[in-house]
């Protein structure tokens, strides 16, 4: 099948590289809008030896696509990105699959956009990383269009296990509740080792007693993810939470404390590299 993948979430170098491997051919544009940006890490470093193409420009990454794939990282490079480059370029019967980061309720108001503009759209959440993606184990929530679904089942099986939910804007409800539990377990992971560790018990026995329910192939490693991602996905569940009058009290607090962190890093794993070093 013919795939294009556009956008400029982190996750999009491994899309490319997995939908390539798995005898897709791929056209990706890693950038947000106009012009590519560097790409995080190479293309076409898969073990089935495939590459993927990088396009000049997004109407030439979307010309010809069976599908297109987006994966923005806000709301506002939605914006800019699917409704300003992305729509206007795509074919007659262009399948499009949006794993782009937003609330619930813009996913929702996105899907309703483009069925007035008769497109076709499956909203997606991957869970797993890059790393999972492109080794085919990432977990993959769908909602949206049921017949575009059947029609993409072989590109989604590609990536890894696909559960099929309910209307649009379910995907991104789990999405961000995912990333709500990994920021909070962050933040007590970081003050649980800070406590023992500074009680003089060593890293390596602390960290392993903490993470007891975790595979033996799997070692604990601090999330790298930055704080400012994070921070940002806690604000548009926050966002969700009011719309829907839930207070989420821990999220909020979180989300402020993220807020301050270094831009450079996360802050989870500033602190706990200076806690390995102790």
């Amino acid at each position: 099948m013919r795939l294009a993948v556009v956008g400029d979430d982190a996750l999009v170098p491994a899309l490319a590289d997995r939908l390539a491997a798995t005898g897709h051919t791929v056209t990706v544009f890693p950038g947000p809008t106009v012009s590519a940006a560097p790409l995080p890490t190479p293309l076409g470093a898969t073990t089935a030896g495939a590459a993927s193409a990088v396009a000049g420009d997004i109407a030439q990454a979307v010309r010809g696509a069976e599908v297109v794939l987006v994966c923005y990282g806000s709301e506002a490079a939605v914006e800019e990105g699917l409704f300003g480059h992305v729509r206007p370029a795509l074919g007659s019967g262009t399948l499009l699959v949006d794993a782009s980061s937003t609330s619930a309720r813009y996913a929702r108001s996105t899907a309703e956009r483009l069925t007035a503009r008769g497109v076709r759209r499956v909203e997606l959440c991957v869970l797993g990383g890059p790393h999972a993606v492109r080794t085919g184990r990432a977990r993959l929530y769908a909602a949206g269009d049921r017949h575009a679904m059947t029609r993409l089942w072989d590109v989604l099986a590609s990536l890894g296990e696909t559960r099929c939910l309910g209307r649009s804007g379910s995907a991104r409800a789990v999405g961000l509740a995912f990333d709500v539990l990994a920021a909070v377990h962050a933040e007590a992971l970081t003050e649980a080792l800070t406590l023992g560790v500074r009680a003089g018990v060593d890293w390596a026995v602390l960290a392993e007693a903490l993470t007891a329910g975790r595979a033996p192939a799997e070692p604990f490693v601090p999330s790298r993810t930055p704080a400012p991602r994070l921070a940002d996905a806690l604000r548009l569940a926050l966002c969700d939470a009011e719309a829907a009058g839930v207070s989420l009290p821990v999220t909020a607090s979180t989300a402020e404390r993220l807020s301050a962190a270094s831009r450079t890093a996360p802050l989870q794993f500033q602190q706990l590299q200076q806690l390995q070093k102790s």
